[in-house]
């Protein structure tokens, strides 16, 4: 009895705070250097002269289904996260290359660490589908808090590339790590929940042979955000 209403009260607890976040929408352009949005709602300052911009969606993303994950009985919920980027340049109407990136971020706005990501998430939660045909990631995919996924084509004006992934999957628990994941559980309360960031950047094709030629610019465009590179 005492074991199920610490269960029950980790399930409270985590259904306030473990919000994994990526707001619909977002509009931000990027052109020569990387401008920080605002946590979960992605906003990014344009290079006027640039005329590039990108907008961040993911249709499939529904707050609700994300807030209330806790509990053994919660592994193994999937909740539906799709993001994807459309070229809305609309006053230079270039083509361009772009990249998103995954970080992995404490309810207090820091990014995890590598040994907090290997211990308390990487064991527990994955991203469904994750697309390393069209986007060109790390040769261990979902290794690191932080990783770069740059998308392998040219994106015209209006068109939008694929999506990076189609969830968020928390794994099943078994008997053997039902502790651990519990443990990973109370970790997370102490974070203030967790968050999976997404920030993007694009560059404009012009000179750019392919867009491998384009990964070392897209990359340095993070340099500036809050998270380090």
């Amino acid at each position: 009895m005492a074991k199920n209403k610490k269960k029950r009260k980790i399930a409270s607890v985590l259904s306030i705070l473990l919000v994994l976040a990526l707001a619909v929408g977002g509009t931000f352009a990027l052109y020569t250097y990387y401008t920080a949005g605002q946590t979960n709602t992605f906003t990014f300052v344009a290079d006027p002269k640039s005329g590039i911009a990108i907008t961040i969606q993911e249709p499939a993303w529904n707050q609700p289904t994300a807030l209330n994950i806790g509990d053994l009985s919660s592994a193994g919920t999937s909740v539906p996260k799709n993001p994807s980027f459309t070229n809305s340049s609309a006053t230079s109407k270039a083509d361009v290359y772009g990249a998103l990136r995954i970080v992995w971020v404490k309810g207090d706005g820091t990014a995890l660490s590598q040994s907090e990501f290997d211990t308390y998430v990487k064991p527990y939660v994955s991203l469904t589908a994750l697309d390393t045909t069209d986007y060109t990631g790390p040769t261990t995919p979902l290794s690191a808090p932080k990783e770069v996924y740059y998308y392998n084509n040219a994106v015209a004006y209006n068109a939008s590339s694929k999506p990076l992934f189609t969830a968020v999957a928390f794994s099943a628990a078994t008997t053997s790590d039902a502790n651990d994941y519990l443990a990973a559980q109370q970790e997370w309360i102490t974070w203030g929940g967790f968050e999976i960031v997404v920030e993007g950047s694009a560059v404009d094709t012009t000179g750019l042979a392919n867009a491998a030629a384009a990964q070392t610019q897209l990359a340095g465009l993070f340099s500036t955000s809050k998270y380090g590179l």
